[in-house]
């Protein structure tokens, strides 16, 4: 499952796990991630899940979502350890590998072989 990381110099403060399909950020009580510092807005970003894919978006917030030092302008696809800058706090995004689909297993067939496949005939 991936999680956020609330860090200050290098050091990580609170860790967040993002179980949800949207993780709101912001000021308010109410969201899944407080941030309570005046440079947040009430509801400034959302984090949303999609299978093993995840993506920010900024509400509209007065000061602005970053990540890796590129202003959110739509939604922005994270990938692990995206640093994400919201007022003056950093979260780090962190990806499991656990999140990622089992790979497909070779098939049993031999590559030096030739395969027919046959089309039924009525």
């Amino acid at each position: 499952m991936a999680r956020i990381m609330m860090t200050e110099k290098g050091t990580v403060l609170r860790e967040f796990l993002l179980n949800n399909e949207t993780t709101r950020i912001g000021r308010e009580r109410i969201n899944h991630i407080r941030i309570d510092n005046p440079t947040v807005s009430r509801f400034h970003a959302e984090i949303y899940r999609r299978g093993c894919c995840y993506s920010i978006e900024d509400k509209m917030s007065r000061n602005g979502t970053c990540v890796n030092g590129f202003p959110v302008e739509n939604l922005c696809v994270l990938g692990d350890k995206d640093e994400i800058v919201i007022g003056e706090s950093t979260l780090v995004f962190v990806l499991e590998i656990s999140d990622f689909p089992e790979p497909l297993k070779p098939s049993s067939l031999d590559s030096r072989e030739t395969v027919y496949i046959l089309k039924d005939q009525e």
